[in-house]
């Protein structure tokens, strides 16, 4: 009976009861940092320990009164947790969205636990690039031999790449929208996408499964047109023009490429439309050669 009672004191300490504080929500950026403040005038005795997650890991401690500290060896982590220990306060830096989550503070005084929550929040990564170029979305991680690694496109979660660790075994998608363009790097687990179209725009989401414990990271990914190069297209109309016109001239047809107006409509295309100034300028250069 008074094991079982202690067990229930516990956990209703652990989960928060007594003098616990209601959460804060706290929001951050991927590649960031986020500080965790304790608001409190720490004593030179206290005892404070940071919480990650439902499982209630143990990621940062200060024991004033042993007058040590530690920082967990956990991956998620790793070079990127800083103590304040004048003041207890948790800033965790270079941010992914692995470190989304419930984060719990105990301080403990004269044998008295206080707590407080704090809920935070890392928003999605956000990749741009150009047609015709690559992008890559990148883990993370230290990858284990074990892991399953999933990567999904759109809304509607479809796969397009998968390493199943512990069966040995790689899947890369036959959706013509990214035939020949992917590549997995089976040390990593990144994914890079190779020839970008206006069609790989869009939300890709990355699932780790280790343990049978599931973390994921959200990319937004956005890709631009390709910007006419109006210079290269007169070097190559008239090779004079490098190496025989004046700099303003020059200079002139660069700004071409410059002052492209760009008009965006619902469906997202986009249409070129040039200034008359530099048409006129193309129609001469082509017809007398300026």
């Amino acid at each position: 009976m008074l094991i079982f009672s202690l067990l229930c004191l516990s956990s209703f300490i652990l989960n928060g009861a007594g003098n616990a504080e209601e959460g804060t929500s706290v929001s951050a950026t991927v590649g960031h940092s986020v500080t965790l403040h304790t608001d409190v005038i720490k004593h030179r005795d206290d005892l404070i320990v940071w919480y990650y997650g439902s499982e209630h890991t143990v990621i940062a401690r200060i024991n004033g009164k042993a007058g040590s500290t530690m920082l967990t060896d956990d991956e998620r982590f790793k070079d990127r947790l800083k103590l304040n220990h004048l003041t207890g306060d948790l800033t965790i830096t270079h941010l992914t969205s692995h470190h989304s989550g419930v984060y719990k503070l105990k301080i403990s005084r004269n044998r008295k636990p206080s707590y407080k929550t704090f809920s935070v929040t890392v928003d999605g990564e956000v990749k741009s690039a150009t047609e015709g170029h690559s992008v890559t979305l990148h883990t993370d991680i230290v990858k284990h031999r074990d892991d399953l690694i999933v990567w999904y496109c759109g809304s509607e979660h479809t796969v397009i790449a998968r390493i199943n660790g512990k069966a040995g075994s790689t899947m890369l998608t036959d959706d013509e929208r990214f035939k020949d363009r992917l590549k997995l790097n089976h040390l990593t687990g990144d994914l890079t996408i190779t020839h970008l179209t206006s069609h790989h725009s869009g939300v890709y989401k990355l699932k780790i499964s280790r343990n049978h414990k599931p973390s994921y990271k959200t990319f937004s990914v956005t890709v631009d047109d390709q910007i006419l190069d109006f210079p290269g297209i007169l070097n190559k109309i008239s090779p004079r023009f490098s190496s025989e016109r004046p700099s303003h001239v020059k200079h002139f047809a660069k700004d071409f490429t410059a002052n492209v107006v760009t008009f965006s409509g619902a469906s997202k295309a986009k249409h070129h439309c040039f200034h008359p100034a530099y048409l006129l300028f193309y129609f001469f250069w082509t017809k007398f050669g300026m």
